[in-house]
């Protein structure tokens, strides 16, 4: 695997184009931040919920960051979801967000694994360990293995009934008596439709006995569902990295605006209830200082807070420890 990644980075490198794994293996001036983030970040993780901001200018290097993040994440057996903040997932309407975050969510084994559907391969994943112990994922399990992971799922009271119900619907068509292949792939991808908002509520109801389906009303609290079921299915948490869109704010309507700034206050006041949940913000500068943009109320929290600074070495991201 190791020796894989590293052809893929040099291979990458020497076409000009920034690699998908492995950005650890050549990045360097990051080793003291990286080490803060895993000793007072990633270690609490399973104990409460994280946000912290990156501000830097456009160029400086945030996405860079990202990758390098994401490949620590993995080491800490995390979960990652990279969701770029743009008109499809506009964080005015926070069920966009949701549905960005499980189309982007990823497994270490994600990118290796040539698996369609991403979070497809975190239900699978789960399905193994909680029968099995290991993520070690199979094409098919025994009845047993399957009621074993179907009682710890039942038993969590963290996640939501009808999330459970599309998680068991989804396990359901790996068991021995499912369906022919091609029926089976297109179950899975209805059932994984309706975490995504996309259907009705009467067509899930009639083939899943669910009650609802991913909307405006209740995206927080699946949010606070699938950080429950990302720590049942033996991660540590899950990482998200919100990457702020080019004018993303700029463009928006006042009103638009203040329900974007509403909902990100919304996760700033209730994160560290969503434990196993780590939300890094990456946006610029302007988004403390025009006054055009920036959200009054969020920005006298922010002055209300003790706030630590660390530098990269680019001398141009700077990475909020305490908000």
């Amino acid at each position: 695997m190791a020796q894989r990644i590293a052809t893929q980075v040099v291979e990458s490198l020497r076409k000009g184009t920034p690699p998908q794994r492995g950005v650890d293996l050549y990045s360097v001036g990051n080793e003291k931040l990286i080490a803060g983030i895993k000793k007072f970040h990633l270690s609490g993780i399973e104990e409460k919920g994280i946000i912290r901001f990156i501000s830097g200018s456009w160029g400086a290097g945030k996405t860079h960051f990202f990758r390098l993040l994401r490949e620590v994440a993995f080491q800490n057996n995390c979960l990652v979801s990279n969701v770029q903040l743009d008109k499809a997932a506009a964080l005015n309407k926070f069920e966009s967000v949701f549905y960005s975050i499980l189309r982007n969510i990823s497994t270490r084994s994600y990118l290796t694994e040539n698996e369609a559907a991403p979070f497809g391969q975190v239900l699978k994943e789960s399905l193994a360990y909680l029968s099995t112990g290991n993520c070690k994922v199979s094409n098919e399990v025994s009845y047993e293995d399957y009621v074993k992971a179907r009682e710890a799922l039942i038993l969590d009271r963290s996640i939501d009934i009808d999330f459970k119900k599309m998680i068991q619907k989804y396990w359901e068509t790996f068991l021995p008596e499912s369906p022919d292949l091609a029926l089976q792939e297109q179950n899975r991808a209805e059932i994984l439709q309706w975490f995504s908002g996309e259907g009705s509520v009467a067509m899930y109801r009639k083939r899943f006995e669910v009650n609802k389906i991913v909307n405006k009303d209740n995206a927080k609290l699946m949010l606070q569902s699938l950080a429950g079921f990302v720590r049942l299915s033996g991660y540590k948490g899950l990482l998200i990295l919100f990457d702020e869109a080019e004018q993303a704010y700029s463009i928006m309507r006042k009103s638009s605006l203040r329900d974007a700034h509403n909902n990100l206050l919304s996760l700033i006041n209730n994160i560290e209830a969503l434990k196993g949940l780590f939300l890094i913000y990456a946006t610029t500068p302007d988004f403390f200082t025009d006054p055009q943009t920036r959200n009054h109320n969020l920005w006298s929290f922010r002055r209300t807070n003790r706030q630590a600074r660390a530098t990269t070495s680019t001398e141009s991201i700077r990475y909020y420890l305490e908000f």
